[in-house]
């Protein structure tokens, strides 16, 4: 099984294609909550765990709308102990 592992004090910046799978999607819609920018995510299968973690992250995020209106986007709300 794949991974990402952050160390901390680095600046994270770039794109990934997702392969469209759905446990890749999950891990990178919950990636997104580590950054406070606007993130898009195309190629998203819009399946019942997507639209469920989606709707588990509603608390966490500020902006967003459901995933079978492709591309998801979202951004993050303000978080304690995140920048």
């Amino acid at each position: 099984m794949s991974s990402f592992r952050i160390s901390g004090g680095k600046q994270l910046k770039g794109e990934i294609v997702p392969q469209g799978a759905k446990n890749e999607a999950l891990q990178v819609i919950c990636a997104c909550l580590l950054t406070k920018d606007k993130v898009t995510i195309h190629n998203v299968p819009a399946i019942r765990d997507v639209v469920k973690l989606m709707e588990l992250l509603k608390a966490w995020v500020s902006e967003s709308h459901h995933p079978a209106i492709l591309p998801i986007r979202l951004r993050r709300k303000k978080l304690p102990g995140l920048p």
